[in-house]
């Protein structure tokens, strides 16, 4: 008999303060894109680039209020 093992998700909040459960494995990879946001000028093309990529990464993550 063999146990799968379920990967533990952490929750983590955005610059926004939207909360997110994610995986741990992924955690490294949500903690770069909210700091490119954090790191655009505001409103730039670059912070909504930055937006966009944490969007399409991690919006099916982000928890509902």
């Amino acid at each position: 008999m063999t146990a799968e093992l379920k990967e533990r998700n952490i929750l983590r909040k955005d610059c926004d303060g939207h909360t997110y459960s994610i995986p741990e494995s992924m955690l490294n990879q949500f903690t770069q894109l909210v700091e490119a946001v954090v790191n655009s000028e505001f409103m730039s093309d670059d912070w909504y680039d930055a937006n966009d990529e944490l969007d399409k990464e991690f919006g099916s993550y982000m928890k509902g209020d």
